[in-house]
């Protein structure tokens, strides 16, 4: 049975239009991925000793696309009361589930030599810092995390978030900062 040029018009349009379907929604699901949401959600003292201080900071992070996402790389600097602890460099991939919010955590390493390079002014308000009041020290962790879907690197997305202690101990689910 011979096709008719129609059938073969309707056959062609329908890929057309299923291809620009997938692709509106491909669209769609990366602008929705850029609208993230993040909170700090712990900073644990995992060891602390004379040669290093080992910690854990985990950040928990909303995806509002329906398709999970890798962070690949992440390159942020920690500040404590404006005053630079250390550098977080990871290449190791962590994945956000779609459509939710998901904790990621990153090793730090301080170094007394780190820390000596404050000088006796900076170690001493920092200190004084983290013995007193817990919401009036602020945290920040501004650098880029390299996202993608797959083998396939998105974009370097900036990240800028400023918390207390006292906020990052509290458990309140509306203290995301977004990026809508």
């Amino acid at each position: 049975m011979a096709t008719s040029r129609n059938d073969k018009l309707m056959f062609w349009g329908g890929v057309a239009l299923a291809v620009v379907g997938l692709g509106a929604w491909g669209v769609y699901q990366y602008k929705l991925a850029l609208k993230y949401c993040y909170k700090i959600k712990s900073f644990n003292i995992n060891d602390a000793s004379l040669s290093n201080i080992n910690a854990t900071l985990s950040v928990a992070i909303r995806n509002f696309a329906n398709i999970g996402i890798s962070i690949l790389s992440v390159d942020l600097d920690v500040y404590v009361n404006n005053i630079k602890l250390t550098n977080i460099n990871s290449k190791e991939s962590q994945k956000l589930d779609g459509n939710g919010v998901s904790i990621i955590s990153f090793g730090i390493n301080v170094t007394p030599k780190e820390i000596a390079g404050l000088g006796i002014g900076q170690i001493s308000t920092l200190i004084a810092a983290l013995l007193g009041d817990k919401s009036k020290i602020n945290v920040r962790i501004i650098g880029t995390v390299g996202v993608g879907l797959g083998v396939l690197t998105l974009k370097q997305l900036p990240l800028d978030m400023t918390m207390t202690v006292a906020d990052m101990m509290a458990d309140d689910p509306n203290a995301f900062v977004c990026d809508i």
